[in-house]
């Protein structure tokens, strides 16, 4: 996939995108990019910054319709081709790769991730425009999708030929060796106008014993996209409709856990103090992180 951006901009045919709009195009030849009713492509992106949709082209319809990625709150989902380079564990990156700052990936606190991809791509616009904080970023092996670690996005901080992250581990036990291809793929809750919550933070639970334990601590706001559930810092690992990780959301009491999809404000924090190997004080503080 291709990034571009035309800060002078150029009408597009098709009612939405609007002049200096930014062009996301996957396989489409440059020559196509005079885009207009005619000439235009299924499946072309546009990224309209004025109110942070993408939106994608219906040749049938001759129109363009806005586009959510599944599961990530109607944000976008791209994806980008690199290799991984474990050579070192400090920055740069080799060109079109993908370094961790700990040999030990899934304990890695910081990823360093080349502005240019394994395509020959530069794409730093998307690495530090598009990307936001309380993101997520996927790399898949490449030969294998159910190899994989999925990152939380907290801090993004740009650099001279890379951008580095800021990261804690969501999900994932795939470790990756040097040279190994790994699909970059990122949800971008951003692109549908979220914004991170400045509430739920710092929270005091009650006083939680064994799974299923009710905590006291709910949401003040709707969410869209993924919920960091941090307990003194550290992220806990969140059900999805399930009951067998650390926690989960309910609106029953802890009887039902929710989809990440279905929950809404006022659902409240399930601790399976068994399974994380420990049971939340009132001394505990509590941090949701989430977009909304």
């Amino acid at each position: 996939m291709v990034f571009f951006n035309f800060p002078g901009g150029f009408r597009v045919a098709g009612g939405e995108p609007v002049d200096g709009d930014r062009f996301l195009q996957p396989d489409i030849p440059s020559r196509d990019l005079i885009v207009t009713n005619g000439r235009a492509h299924d499946g072309l992106l546009v990224y309209v910054q004025s109110d942070k949709t993408l939106y994608q082209y219906d040749l049938a319809g001759a129109s363009w319709v806005p586009v959510g990625g599944a599961g990530v709150g109607g944000g976008g989902v791209l994806s980008f081709n690199y290799d991984a380079d474990t050579t070192a564990q400090v920055a740069p990156p080799g060109s079109g790769g993908i370094r961790w700052d700990n040999a030990a990936q899934l304990s890695a606190t910081k990823l360093f991730i080349s502005h240019t991809d394994g395509d020959g791509t530069i794409i730093s616009n998307i690495l530090e425009d598009l990307i936001e904080v309380n993101e997520e970023i996927i790399l898949f092996d490449s030969g294998n999708t159910n190899n994989f670690q999925r990152w939380l996005v907290m801090v993004i901080t740009p650099q001279t030929g890379y951008t580095e992250y800021d990261i804690s581990l969501v999900d994932g036990s795939h470790t990756f060796s040097n040279g190994d291809g790994i699909n970059f793929t990122t949800l971008l809750n951003g692109l549908s106008g979220s914004k991170p919550t400045n509430v739920d933070k710092d929270q005091s639970p009650t006083v939680t014993s064994g799974d299923e334990s009710t905590t006291g601590v709910t949401l003040s706001v709707a969410p869209m996209g993924f919920i960091g559930v941090h307990v003194n810092g550290i992220l806990a690992n969140l059900g999805d409709a399930v009951k067998t990780e650390d926690c989960y959301f309910s609106n029953d009491g802890g009887t039902t856990a929710r989809a990440f999809l279905d929950i809404v404000a006022g659902d409240q924090l399930i601790w399976n103090g068994v399974i994380a190997g420990y049971d939340l004080a009132t001394s505990d503080r509590i941090d949701l992180l989430y977009n909304n």
